[in-house]
């Protein structure tokens, strides 16, 4: 897969939709009109936010990479912005220092912030980028569910419409992934280790799951797939409860995946991806960490796996199950986790631990609670966060789950851990 990436410095409304010089021009009434044609949704504010501004970008949903695939007219987010064809080959255009941000308030939801200036800003790796936001307002009588689906493909769609401006023009830079089958020994002629990467998904029902290929992965047993399948916006972002928030552009630019793309056939053999979810029942975790474990070793040959996870303190059993199962078939395993430590990171920091869990990667603790103090002129999203204060506070103590960008299960984060 070549994915060419086009950089862009600045972001206008204006009558056409075009790139010029790295300045990004986007004709509002026509997005608006394209992604009116979903009869669910009634209208659609469009908002721009900027680094450095003093804006506040609340009731998140979703943030999501413009991407397009050229030239052939196959979907870029597929069994959502068009028909299902795998991808993760041929030619994908990106736009980057940009992204889509979707809003709305929904039954359950937990709130969830980006802040474009200030002590927050310095957090999230999103507040240094220009933000599309989309502020959708549903129908009389659609269901939320119905609402929340909408939203998905709204902010698929805009994805997709902003990155085909790409037409025509050079990128800056373009990357190339690609990766052979897994081979035997033998026929590598090295003995380099080989690792597999297992990558749970929050899979507990609308608002608390990922997409693949558009569908739910409340039901999937482990799954092997092309790491490019991951890379090339074949899973996407549903969930917007505080343990569920993995956004899609976290999953578009996976650092465990491009990480292990960097180091192959350097220092180790990447040999695939394992896609599993977190189930409900221990029955089903136990079954899933089997499974994943059995095509780890069996099918893809694999020395050693690095497992992620995707979700809250109930995540702690599946990861751990895996860990057990992989261990027991003499793959060496890796945990990255992200804590949920309590307020003061006192607490313990996973519900869970297995006695093969020796090597574990911490990606920081979700429920520490911060308090930032900031006050913003302009609120896009809404008026009042979810805990009814005023969304323009100048002074929010909330969880850092709440922060967006500045948690993330694959490790593309601005925090690091201390020695005190």
């Amino acid at each position: 897969m070549e994915l060419a990436r086009y950089i862009i410095e600045d972001v206008r409304l204006s009558n056409a939709t075009e790139i010029r010089g790295r300045v990004l021009s986007i004709n509002s009434k026509e997005l608006k009109a394209h992604l009116l044609s979903d009869d669910r949704l009634a209208d659609v504010d469009i908002a721009l936010a900027h680094p450095g501004e003093h804006k506040r970008i609340i009731h998140i949903l979703d943030v999501i990479q413009p991407r397009s695939k050229f030239p052939d007219s196959r979907a870029a987010f597929p069994g959502l912005t068009g028909p299902v064809k795998i991808v993760g080959n041929g030619r994908t255009h990106a736009l980057e220092n940009i992204a889509v941000v979707t809003t709305g308030i929904l039954p359950s939801a937990e709130e969830a912030i980006i802040d474009m200036n200030g002590p927050m800003s310095s957090l999230s790796k999103f507040s240094t980028m220009h933000h599309i936001v989309l502020v959708p307002t549903p129908k009389d009588g659609i269901e939320p569910v119905e609402y929340g689906q909408a939203i998905i493909v709204a902010g698929c769609k805009t994805a997709e419409y902003l990155a085909r401006a790409t037409a025509g023009l050079k990128p800056d830079d373009v990357e190339v992934y690609e990766l052979a089958p897994p081979l035997d020994d033998e026929e590598t002629g090295d003995d380099l280790p080989k690792v597999s990467y297992i990558y749970y998904l929050y899979s507990h029902g609308f608002g608390k799951e990922r997409l693949f290929y558009g569908k739910s992965t409340r039901d999937i047993l482990p799954t092997l797939v092309h790491p490019n399948e991951v890379l090339d916006s074949a899973i996407v972002h549903n969930g917007y409860t505080m343990p569920s928030k993995s956004v899609t552009y976290n999953h578009q630019n996976n650092r465990v995946i491009k990480d292990l793309y960097q180091r192959h056939n350097r220092d180790l053999i990447f040999q695939g991806v394992i896609l599993v979810n977190h189930n409900a029942t221990y029955t089903d975790k136990e079954r899933s960490a089997l499974m994943a474990a059995k095509l780890a070793r069996h099918i893809l040959g694999a020395d050693a796996a690095i497992v992620t996870k995707d979700g809250g303190g109930q995540a702690d059993v599946d990861i751990m199950l895996c860990c057990k199962c992989c261990e027991e078939l003499g793959v060496k395993t890796v945990l990255l986790v992200k804590e949920e430590a309590g307020e003061d990171g006192s607490g313990f920091c996973l519900v869970d631990i297995a006695q093969e869990a020796n090597a574990i990667v911490t990606t920081g603790n979700g429920t520490e609670r911060i308090k930032i103090v900031n006050r913003v002129d302009n609120v896009i999203g809404g008026k009042r966060l979810y805990d009814d204060m005023d969304a323009d506070s100048a002074e929010i103590d909330m969880p850092f789950n709440t922060i967006v960008g500045a948690v993330d299960f694959q490790g593309g984060i601005r925090i690091a851990v201390a020695n005190y």
